[in-house]
């Protein structure tokens, strides 16, 4: 049991640029996360879920806030691993796997750029009687980018629009934004995706806002 917090991208420059040579030409060599570029790279993201996120690193601009960062995301992960934990552990929350792929979009990027996770016991070997292997990676990443573009949680998605969805993406629950910070998790069942979802955001509005509560006492009111 164990969680990969994130999938670590190259180690040094030179590996960097090896690492992000794999990538076709039309790709920026700037706008794309380490962790996606990774993932791509072990082929558990497609080729368009990557050109999905390069788009939207183009069109989407703006200045970007710095109240939220990757490190206060990572430590929000930490903060709910023990409780997902428990989730995963808890009867009727799981269909096979006991691990969870988790998807992380902040505001702070304006970009769909997100930072990838797992949590639950990751090294477990695919078994047969879960049926075909799925890639927990790619569900989590579009249940996030369906969340991300109608800006609303994808259970209340597909109960009220459904023809809203895209081609590629699915009838599940597990993608949720909430001001402008979505997340999408896949591997359990929809409703313990959903509530683990639901945590992390919480965890990381919380972090955000004690954040704001410093620099204002600190006086250090500019962004």
């Amino acid at each position: 049991r164990g969680m990969l917090c994130p999938i670590p991208g190259a180690k040094d420059k030179n590996e960097q640029e090896r690492t992000r040579a794999i990538i076709p030409e039309i790709f920026s060599r700037d706008c794309l996360s380490s962790e996606i570029i990774v993932l791509y790279q072990q082929r558990r993201v497609g080729i368009f879920s990557l050109f999905f996120c390069f788009l939207n690193s183009k069109q989407k601009g703006g200045k970007v806030m710095k109240i939220l960062t990757k490190r206060m995301v990572d430590r929000a992960i930490e903060m709910v691993v023990p409780s997902v934990e428990k989730i995963l552990e808890e009867e009727g929350t799981t269909w096979g796997p006991k691990w969870v792929a988790i998807m992380v979009n902040i505001a702070s990027e304006e970009t769909i750029n997100p930072h990838y996770y797992q949590i639950g016991e990751v090294f477990t070997i695919w078994q047969k009687g879960w049926g075909k292997e799925k890639s927990f990676s790619q569900i989590a990443l579009a249940k996030l980018i369906a969340a991300e573009r109608e800006g609303t949680n994808t259970s209340i998605l597909v109960a009220t629009q459904p023809w809203k969805l895209r081609k590629g993406e699915y009838l599940y629950p597990g993608g949720v934004t909430r001001d402008g910070i979505s997340i999408g998790v896949s591997g359990a069942k929809g409703i313990a995706d959903e509530a683990i979802a639901e945590m992390i955001v919480s965890a990381i509005v919380m972090l955000a806002k004690l954040e704001t509560e410093r620099r204002i006492e600190e006086k250090r009111n500019k962004i």
